[in-house]
């Protein structure tokens, strides 16, 4: 943040102060206080931020405070009253941000938000110096942070944009007010809260219905959903995908020994010869969207194209590593939904048909599923009949996935069911050959991070 007397902000807040405390982070953990951190006290699900404000103020911080708590008047100069902490944090975020005159990339979509994000973040630095969010901190407290981390330097703001319902991502959009906005699909992610993935295409648009009618939609134009809500955002619209109908396709997909990924890209009838340093066909969709970003701000394919191969992937994301005897590990335990489950697993018997190695699958819960839990778990048990060598499953829909692997002849000696990651780690290594290739993946609840530690390093944790 840039440096911000608190008296600026809390005119920003609507509110009056006289003090000249300089201001140059926005906090929410209170451990992280010092001279020139501004507290957001926050309600928890086991204890509120309020509780650790005497001690933001005693490490020399400020804080915001709901009206409704009282401190000693000594303290007076040092806060400001509001009615609701969250609801300031997201006003301050959008006051300060209308200071910048740069442009605003938000990001969403059912899979590939934050692989997305890197990868427009990566093509962007060919020419500007690029502020976006960490990790991913997409939601209503995640991404006001994250504007509030701006400074003069930075040329562009990059936002992901996560939503569990209807309005939430009309809210995000109202805080940054987009220039580009990018959809990558519309799966069934959330689709326990939405019903249908006609609810959860509706509940996308609210990004390109907020998005300057001056601005870019980028979007995925293989994908069906996307094309009926394309005309809710802004007038000029790049459609990305693998099929000759969009503006920016790819063709001649080809997995490379070093597990990255050569393509063509063809734009305007002319073609360019990519690399993307990411393992997975499903990842050139995400570098597609980059390039459409790209080309909405002005970039030259020249600029574009070398900085695909830049990219490193974010944590637990079609992470490829060594395992320690020697097996191949691919850390895809993020997250999971039927699309990206899918993805994963294609990818996994990509390279492990490559490198010719026998190829385990260790695969968990799918969650926010709803009423198509069932059906979606033993779908994916089948696929993964189909193509491994080795099934484990971890979680509550292990008979579920069971049921799916029963549509086939695949040997039922060789698949095994777990309860959850802490039973699977004492034995998760008599079942992984020293040559073996290993696919972990499953919702984040289910914290396969932890059998990935086994195979990497022996430690259970």
């Amino acid at each position: 943040m840039r440096p911000t007397p608190l008296k600026k902000i809390a005119g920003y807040l609507g509110m009056e102060s006289n003090s000249e405390e300089i201001i140059d982070e926005v906090v929410i953990d209170s451990r992280l206080s010092r001279p020139g951190t501004l507290f957001i006290p926050l309600p928890g699900t086991k204890t509120d931020g309020h509780k650790f404000v005497a001690d933001v103020l005693n490490n020399g911080g400020c804080s915001l405070v709901s009206k409704n708590w009282l401190l000693a008047n000594s303290w007076a100069n040092k806060l400001i009253p509001v009615e609701d902490p969250l609801e300031a944090l997201q006003r301050l975020a959008q006051k300060y941000l209308q200071e910048f005159e740069i442009p605003v990339v938000a990001v969403t979509g059912s899979n590939g938000k934050t692989t997305t994000k890197d990868l427009i973040g990566e093509v962007l630095k060919a020419r500007y110096r690029i502020h976006k969010t960490a990790g991913n901190y997409n939601n209503e407290i995640g991404l006001p942070l994250t504007v509030l981390g701006l400074s003069d330097a930075d040329q562009i703001l990059i936002v992901e944009m996560g939503m569990r319902g209807k309005g939430e991502i009309a809210s995000l959009a109202k805080i940054v007010q987009p220039d580009i906005a990018v959809i990558t699909n519309i799966g069934t992610a959330h689709i326990e809260l939405l019903k249908t993935q006609e609810n959860i295409a509706h509940a996308k648009a609210e990004l390109l219905e907020g998005t300057s009618k001056f601005g870019v939609a980028v979007l995925n134009g293989d994908d069906p959903w996307i094309r009926q809500i394309a005309s809710k955002g802004p007038k000029r619209v790049i459609f990305f995908g693998l099929n000759e109908g969009n503006d920016i396709w790819a063709k001649n997909l080809e997995m490379n020994k070093d597990n990255s990924t050569s393509f063509t890209i063809v734009h305007e009838d002319k073609e360019y010869q990519a690399r993307l340093g990411l393992a997975g066909f499903h990842n050139v969709l995400n570098a597609l969207a980059a390039v459409g970003v790209g080309i909405g701000l002005g970039l030259e394919m020249t600029e574009i194209v070398p900085q695909l191969a830049k990219v490193s992937i974010s944590d637990m994301r079609m992470d490829i590593s060594e395992g320690k005897n020697g097996a191949i590990i691919i850390d895809d335990t993020y997250n999971a939904s039927p699309a990206s489950m899918k993805a994963a697993i294609h990818t996994a018997v990509t390279i492990g048909n490559k490198e010719r190695r026998r190829l385990v699958a260790i695969l968990g819960d799918m969650l926010e599923q709803g009423e198509y839990s069932q059906e979606e778990h033993q779908n994916l048990g089948k696929l993964a009949a189909e193509n491994f060598d080795e099934l484990i499953f971890v979680g509550s829909f292990g008979n579920e996935f069971l049921k799916g692997v029963e549509l086939t002849d695949f040997d039922p000696n060789k698949v095994r069911l777990f309860e959850s990651a802490t039973e699977l780690i004492p034995l998760v290594n008599e079942f992984v050959g020293d040559k073996d290739l290993v696919l972990l993946k499953a919702s984040r609840g289910v914290a396969l991070e932890r059998v990935v530690a086994v195979l990497k390093e022996g430690c259970e944790n």
